[in-house]
């Protein structure tokens, strides 16, 4: 089984200020046998909307295979909504 979560990290620019961003992690596995199996950094610095989808991936059962395709997807929308 797969789970999904939101990770915090703070970034700096060497010519810029730091900033806080959220990221993906997913695990899979639970107690000593859990495992990182997939990751991706610094998507949003919109923890709740990142939060929402990652309920999405945890609630549809992702694969991990998915995630960064599920993630550039909703980039896009967020860029460019449809509505």
């Amino acid at each position: 089984m797969y789970r999904y979560h939101t990770v915090s990290e703070i970034h700096r620019h060497p010519e810029g200020p730091s900033y806080e961003a959220y990221g993906i992690v997913c695990i899979e596995g639970e107690g000593e046998d859990a495992r990182q199996v997939a990751y991706v950094g610094d998507v949003s610095c919109d923890g709740a909307a990142l939060a929402a989808l990652v309920a999405l991936c945890n609630e549809e059962e992702l694969s991990p295979l998915h995630l960064v395709n599920v993630v550039d997807d909703w980039l896009y929308e967020q860029e460019f909504p449809l509505t």
